[in-house]
């Protein structure tokens, strides 16, 4: 296997009371105040939302989110789960699933925002990967592991097992890691560079594979909001997985980004008829989310059946545009 070129992760997540740790070249602290250091559409939709969540919720002027600009949402959901000394590690979960997986995302757009330029530096695209590969995985992190290691890639080693898709590796890092491998390979066969029609072929390869992995992370995301929600063990997690998805929800229906404010979010009694209608709102967004049923499984042996995929809107509204056909990926196609 190809990747990973180096790893470079240096973040430590034992987090002290006062504050995040500051350990390595990227701190955890930096993951959430200093976002809006990248540019990226879809760290733009989550400022966005955030910042109507703020307005429309919360009574702040628009851009503010928690008392703090919205481009530093991050931060406040986890400075908010810091001041709450929540029990069973929610503050560092948080971390992951808000700064870092958007900076994992962040690294991977920078790679195809590098292939789409007229002379792609090879050199700056690879160390793009090789840092979304080790924000993902982490220095401690064991092949297969549930147990050892501290990142995305040991969450949805976790998260995996509950849907019944832990074979060894979980699914969603199986395919995870072989989408980043593919983007390795893109890199270094230069096919950035090859044109056909004044078509960048390269970029359109690269824009599908960033799509597909961002497929991959939306997985892990949906499967940890219905494990909270059917469990209903600690509300704070279900709201803190709620919000990881309600911007990109948000860009495309605002029923269903109501919904999940009004019902979930905000609603301090969370319950059992809550959670159906939750789910019934949740599968009708996998189009949105760019995930299948099949892709999210059932849950806890059939706890929470799969869906069939006539439950999914397949043509919902996307920043305002009107798909003619079902745009997702099939699953089974690769």
């Amino acid at each position: 296997m190809l990747l990973p070129i180096f790893i470079l992760s240096h973040i430590s997540l034992v987090i002290p009371k006062q504050r995040y740790t500051d350990a390595g070249q990227i701190t955890l602290e930096s993951l959430g105040i200093k976002a809006s250091d990248n540019s990226d559409p879809l760290y733009n939709f989550y400022v966005d939302g955030f910042a109507d969540i703020g307005s429309n919720y919360e009574s702040y002027p628009y851009g503010t989110f928690d008392k703090k600009p919205s481009e530093e949402y991050a931060d406040a959901i986890v400075s908010d789960l810091l001041e709450l000394e929540a029990p069973g590690g929610i503050e560092v979960e948080s971390i992951l699933v808000t700064g870092l997986w958007m900076r994992v995302h962040h690294h991977l757009y920078d790679i195809l925002k590098t292939c789409g330029t007229d002379d792609p530096n090879t050199d700056l695209m690879r160390e793009h990967l090789d840092k979304a590969a080790a924000l993902w995985i982490g220095r401690k992190q064991i092949h297969g592991s549930n147990t050892a290691g501290v990142m995305l890639y040991n969450l949805a080693e976790r998260a995996s097992v509950e849907f019944g898709q832990d074979k060894g590796e979980s699914r969603v890092n199986s395919e995870f890691m072989s989408i980043l491998e593919r983007i390795q390979i893109q890199i270094l066969s230069n096919e950035c560079s090859v044109t056909l029609d004044s078509n960048n072929v390269g970029y359109e390869k690269m824009h599908q594979l960033l799509s597909d992995a961002l497929q991959q992370m939306n997985i892990l995301l949906v499967q940890r909001l219905i494990h909270f929600m059917s469990t209903n063990v600690d509300e704070e997690y279900t709201k803190l997985y709620a919000l990881t998805l309600i911007p990109q929800i948000r860009a495309c229906s605002t029923i269903d980004y109501s919904y999940f404010m009004d019902n979930v979010v905000l609603n301090t009694r969370f319950s059992h008829n809550t959670f159906d209608l939750s789910m019934t709102h949740l599968q009708k967004m996998y189009s949105c989310l760019g995930v299948t049923c099949g892709d999210i499984g059932s849950y806890s042996g059939s706890r929470v059946p799969q869906c069939e995929e006539s439950v999914v809107e397949p043509n919902l509204l996307l920043a305002g545009y009107k798909p003619l056909s079902d745009i997702r990926r099939v699953s089974n196609e690769q």
